[in-house]
């Protein structure tokens, strides 16, 4: 996918699951991310689309907006982990809550 979008260039790591000790959920693909781009976890917004995926991101300490998708939207919408201000149920909607995310977000 990453090819396909012409993305991969643009990237200055990529974790994958193969590439820690505990899946999603649990923080760790987050945190390895976070260390190798070398910012801080405030400083990372995350879009994500499953609702363990949300878990992972938050106990990291990033920001996260919810994408949400056939399959998981029922799930993003019933959950409590994350403000439903940040959760995207419409293509529409995707752009302004990103900005909003990202003005929400602390300045270094």
């Amino acid at each position: 996918m990453l090819e396909v979008l012409a993305l991969k260039p643009l990237l200055t790591a990529i974790i994958g699951r193969d590439k820690v000790e505990n899946a999603k959920p649990a923080p760790d693909a987050y945190l390895a991310a976070v260390a190798a781009v070398g910012v801080p976890a405030a400083s990372c917004l995350v879009l994500e689309d499953s609702l363990n995926g949300v878990r992972s991101a938050v106990a990291a300490g990033v920001a996260v907006v919810a994408v949400a998708n056939e399959f998981t939207e029922a799930d993003l919408r019933s959950q409590t982990v994350l403000d439903q201000r940040w959760c995207v149920y419409e293509s529409r909607q995707l752009r302004a809550v990103v900005e909003a995310r990202c003005l929400a977000m602390p300045t270094a």
